[in-house]
C-alpha cells in the first residue's frame, strides 16, 4: 500500500527508488512488485514523467558528449547565428564552468578565434561567439574588480560635471580657445583614469590573469607582435571601456548622466582603447588628433600593465563544485542542434578534413562524435519544449543566476497553478486552521 501510494504521489521518484524490484531475485517479490504496478495504472495514474525521464538521460549524454570534445564545441559557435548567440552563450558558460571546465572552454574558443582571424588588427574584435563570451565572463568574474577600479573617479567626474566640457569636435564648441580649454581636461580627466587602471594590477582577479596567458600564449605563436594589444581587446575593448562608457548600467554610479556626460564618458573610453590598441588617431577622426602626444607619453604604462596581467596568478584557486542547472541549457542547446543540425554536420566535417584529407566515411570512424552524434540527435528529436518567456537580460546577469532562472521558468512552464493562487498560502494575523493566534511578526521556527 505505502509503494503504491509512494507511486501514485510521484511517479518518478517513486520508480526511482523502487523500480529494481521489479529485478529482484526472488520471483514472489517481482510478481508483488508486478501487482503493485498494475494497481497503479489502473488508478488512473499518468507515466508522462518517464519520457521525462528519457529525456533527461539524452540531455546528460549530450552534455557528457559536448564538454569531452571541443571540436563539437567550436562546430556549435561557428553555425550560430546571430540571433542565437546570447542563449548559446549562457549555455556554454554555465554547462562548462559549473564543472569546473570553463578554462578549457574559453581556451579552445580562444585558439580557434586566433587561427580563424586574417588579420592581427581583428583579432578579439570579431562579433562572435567567443568574443560575446568574453565580455559575459569578464562582467561575470571582474564585477568587484571593476567597482574598485573605477568607482571612485567615476564619481570624482560626475560631481564635477559642472565644471567640465570635454568635447573636441569644433562643429559641438564655440571657439578654438573652448577647444584648446576642452583638450587640457580631456587629458587630465583621462589621465585620472588611467593611472586608477594601470595601478591596479595587483587587484586582478586570477581568472582574469589566466585568461589574459590564455590570450598571450595563443597569439604569440600565430601573431608575436600582437600579442599584448589582443590582450587589450579584452581587458578594455570587452571590460573597461564599456564601463567607462555606461557607468550608471555597471553599478557604478546612481546620478542620471546628462547627455555631455556621456559624451564626455565616450571621448575617454576612446583615448583609452587607442592607447590599448597603440594606434594613433587620424583622418577618422581628426579632431583627436591633438591627443596623439597624450598617446605617446602614456603607451609605456599601459603595455606595461598589460605585460603585468598577462602573468599566470602564483597560485590557482582550486576548482569549486557549483549545483549544475543544466536543464534549461539544455532546452536551449535542444532546439538548436535541431535548428541547425545540418550546418553543424557540415561544420564537424570541414573541421576534420582541414586538418587531414580523408573520406567522410573515414572521418566519422576516427572522430567519435561524427558517429554517435547523428544517433543522439536523432534520438532526442524535435524540442518538446516550445515555451515562449520573457528571458532575462544577458549583461544584467551571470551565467548562474541566468540558468538558475531559466532552469525554474521551464521546469514549471505547464505547470497549473491555480490551486497556488486561489489559496491562502500567507496569513497577516488572524488564526490558523486549528484556531492558535497567528502573529505576524514571528518569524516561522
Amino acid at each position: 500500500m505505502a509503494l503504491s501510494n509512494l507511486l501514485s504521489a510521484n511517479i518518478d521518484v517513486g520508480l526511482k527508488h523502487s523500480l529494481k524490484i521489479g529485478y529482484h531475485e526472488d520471483l514472489e517479490i517481482r510478481t508483488a512488485f508486478v501487482n503493485v504496478l498494475c494497481n497503479v495504472v489502473a488508478q488512473g495514474t499518468e507515466f508522462s514523467d518517464l519520457s521525462d525521464i528519457a529525456g533527461r538521460e539524452h540531455y546528460d549524454e549530450l552534455v557528457d558528449t559536448l564538454v569531452d570534445n571541443m571540436d563539437f564545441v567550436i562546430a556549435l559557435c561557428d553555425a550560430c547565428p546571430g540571433t542565437d548567440v546570447d542563449e548559446l552563450t549562457m549555455s556554454l558558460l554555465n554547462i562548462f564552468d559549473s564543472r569546473g571546465l570553463g578554462f578549457i572552454l574559453l581556451e579552445a574558443l580562444i585558439k580557434h578565434e586566433v587561427e580563424d582571424t586574417e588579420n592581427e588588427a581583428e583579432l578579439l574584435r570579431r562579433n562572435s561567439v567567443t568574443t560575446k563570451m568574453l565580455s559575459v565572463y569578464a562582467r561575470w568574474k571582474g564585477a568587484t574588480y571593476l567597482k574598485t577600479t573605477l568607482q571612485t573617479v567615476i564619481e570624482r567626474l560626475v560631481d564635477s560635471v559642472e565644471d567640465l566640457d570635454l568635447e573636441l569636435d569644433p562643429s559641438r564648441t564655440s571657439s578654438p580657445e573652448e577647444l584648446e580649454r576642452n583638450a587640457i581636461q580631456l587629458r587630465v580627466v583621462t589621465k585620472a583614469f588611467l593611472d586608477d587602471i594601470t595601478n591596479s594590477s595587483a587587484n586582478v582577479p586570477p581568472s582574469f590573469r589566466k585568461i589574459c596567458n590564455i590570450i598571450a600564449s595563443t597569439v604569440t605563436q600565430r601573431y608575436p607582435d600582437a600579442k599584448f594589444t589582443a590582450v587589450g581587446a579584452f581587458i578594455f575593448l570587452r571590460f573597461f571601456c564599456p564601463a567607462i562608457v555606461a557607468p550608471d548600467a555597471e553599478g557604478l554610479t546612481d546620478h542620471t548622466l546628462s547627455k555631455e556626460m556621456r559624451r564626455g564618458l565616450l571621448l575617454i573610453a576612446k583615448v583609452i582603447q587607442n592607447l590599448a590598441n597603440n594606434v594613433l588617431f587620424g583622418a577618422k577622426e581628426a579632431y583627436m588628433v591633438s591627443l596623439n602626444d597624450f598617446l605617446v607619453k602614456n603607451i609605456t604604462s599601459c603595455t606595461t600593465f598589460l605585460i603585468e596581467i598577462s602573468a599566470l596568478p602564483p597560485v590557482e584557486a582550486p576548482a569549486v563544485e557549483n549545483e549544475l542547472y543544466d536543464f534549461g541549457s539544455c532546452v536551449a542547446l535542444h532546439r538548436f542542434l535541431f535548428d541547425n543540425w545540418d550546418l553543424i554536420h557540415q561544420k564537424l566535417v570541414a573541421q576534420q578534413r582541414k586538418a587531414a584529407l580523408r573520406s567522410p566515411e573515414e572521418i566519422a570512424q576516427n572522430n567519435p562524435v561524427l558517429g554517435t552524434l547523428p544517433a543522439l540527435v536523432a534520438n532526442l528529436g524535435p524540442p518538446l519544449m516550445n515555451i515562449s518567456w520573457i528571458r532575462p537580460s544577458i549583461t544584467a546577469n551571470s551565467p548562474p543566476s541566468y540558468s538558475r532562472f531559466q532552469d525554474f521558468m521551464l521546469r514549471n512552464a505547464k505547470r497549473n497553478a491555480e490551486s497556488e493562487t486561489s489559496s491562502r498560502a500567507v496569513y497577516d494575523g488572524g488564526e490558523s486552521k486549528v484556531r492558535c493566534s497567528v502573529d505576524p511578526s514571528l518569524s516561522c521556527g
